[in-house]
C-alpha cells in the first residue's frame, strides 16, 4: 500500500515536471508591449460572424443525419 502511493507520488511530480499540468502555450514577448494598431490583422474581420441557430450543426429529421 506505501510502495503504491510512492510511485503515485512521484509519478505526479514527473507530470508536473514535464508541464503536464500546463499546456503548451507560448508567449510572444515582442507583441505583449505593442499597441493594437500595429499588430498586423489582415485577415481579422471587424464583426463577429453567427449563423443562426442550429444552422451549422448536422441536419437531423425523422430520425436520421442527412449529409
Amino acid at each position: 500500500m506505501v510502495t503504491s502511493k510512492f510511485i503515485a507520488f512521484f509519478a505526479f511530480l514527473f507530470v508536473l515536471n514535464n508541464n503536464g499540468s500546463e499546456g503548451s502555450h507560448q508567449i510572444y514577448t515582442e507583441y505583449q508591449n505593442l499597441r493594437a494598431a500595429k499588430v498586423n490583422q489582415t485577415h481579422r474581420t471587424g464583426y463577429h460572424f453567427q449563423p443562426p441557430s442550429n444552422w451549422i450543426n448536422d441536419y437531423f429529421e425523422k430520425g436520421q443525419y442527412e449529409e
